[in-house]
């Protein structure tokens, strides 16, 4: 009898901790991964939604956009940027990195064309081949360079090209900017274009915008701005997040080869797992008379909120430990202070039905197994006198 009731209050108390802790856990992660996270997710567009506002009203107020880019960055961990219509980063606090070459392609009339490449800026780590480039390049600024290159254009602006790849025959090196080569071997598989004595592996066909062209051009090299990536201090913006260029990379990628298309002036959101780290993702195109002049791109670390679900893991550990502990504690007592004077109850009532009347139980509480004790030895007296009251009466 004893290990029985033990172990039903062992039980029920035990069942009665974990509800508790269950309702415990459950609402904190109810709270923490939807009310709190939906509430930071609704602040976020309501800060990209001010800026998006700014940059209607004032789009040539570039001093104050890249303020206002700071403050979200330093303030709510937003990184904002604003893109041209080839996803071109645009307005960098450096000012823009380029190439102008003049065509040499004998079908083509001789023109200067300019080739962006601001997006590269920390994107060290898909382009290496570009480096070598650079290097090169730099060693004979002042001297005409001859290059081969594929470019998106845009059908109304053919002057700025956003390169897909870039070759320089005298060097042997060939460039593929990043994620177009991934969504050329999803479209086309590899292939390979023969460019005088060697061949390099580089796009040739896209399922392309149709707001672009794509063209496949030679030329001079007449001007150049190349970021300098032996001193990756030099850029001191939030492009030095990792992340934030790739996304910006890989979104160009998307636009420009017809995988994204937008409607309107309404957003694109997603959430991103990068590097396990979870981001928020938002784009919203900016249209001047119906067309798409530029972008408003977005992404958001949600690191501080998903931190705080890890450490209430470890709370939700150490708040089993403690109630499991408690949860002994409290058994133990019940074992002590309600099942032993239940037992003592037990053992006397068992000598009551022998007719032995000699044990009382001892009465230490006023409680209901008090009063039931005191009751019991009560009756136990009575039955006690009653049975002399016969033996007396037995023996007259």
């Amino acid at each position: 009898m004893k290990r029985k009731i033990v172990f039903q209050l062992f039980f029920l108390t035990f069942f009665l901790c974990c509800i508790i802790i269950s309702m415990i856990i459950g609402g904190q992660y109810y709270i923490i991964n939807h009310v709190y996270l939906d509430k930071e997710k609704e602040n976020i567009q309501k800060e990209i939604q001010a800026y998006y506002q700014a940059v209607k009203r004032n789009p040539q107020e570039i001093t104050e956009l890249q303020k206002q880019e700071t403050t979200l960055f330093e303030k709510h961990g937003i990184m904002v940027s604003r893109l041209d219509d080839l996803g071109n980063i645009k307005n960098l606090p450096t000012g823009d990195y380029y190439l102008e070459v003049i065509s040499t392609d004998q079908h083509d009339k001789t023109e200067t064309k300019r080739i962006l490449l601001n997006n590269l800026i920390n994107a060290k780590k898909d382009v290496n081949a570009l480096e070598t480039i650079f290097s090169y390049l730099s060693e004979f600024e002042n001297n005409a360079v001859e290059i081969t290159f594929d470019g998106i254009s845009s059908i109304k602006k053919l002057n700025h090209s956003v390169p897909i790849s870039i070759w320089i025959s005298i060097l042997n090196e060939s460039f593929v900017a990043p994620y177009f080569s991934e969504q050329q071997k999803a479209d086309i598989g590899n292939e390979q274009m023969k460019l005088e004595e060697s061949e390099v592996k580089i796009p040739q066909a896209f399922k392309v915008n149709p707001l672009f062209t794509l063209r496949a051009q030679s030329g001079i090299v007449t001007d150049m701005r190349l970021p300098n990536y032996r001193n990756p201090e030099e850029e001191q913006s939030l492009y030095n997040n990792q992340a934030f260029a790739e996304n910006i990379l890989k979104f160009k990628a998307d636009y420009l080869t017809d995988r994204i298309k937008f409607s309107e002036e309404k957003w694109l959101q997603q959430e991103l797992n990068i590097d396990g780290v979870r981001y928020i993702q938002i784009i919203r195109p900016i249209t001047r008379h119906g067309q798409v002049t530029e972008f408003a791109f977005t992404l958001t670390s949600l690191q501080p909120l998903t931190k705080a679900a890890d450490l209430m893991k470890d709370y939700y550990l150490y708040l089993l430990l403690i109630s499991l502990a408690l949860t002994t504690i409290f058994c133990i007592y019940y074992s002590r202070i309600i099942t032993k004077p239940i037992l003592r109850i037990n053992q006397v009532t068992k000598k009551i039905i022998e007719f032995e009347f000699g044990e009382k139980i001892p009465v230490n509480s006023k409680n209901e197994i008090g009063v039931l004790s005191n009751n019991i030895n009560q009756l136990s007296e009575r039955l006690e006198g009653y049975i002399e009251k016969l033996h007396s009466a037995n023996n007259k």
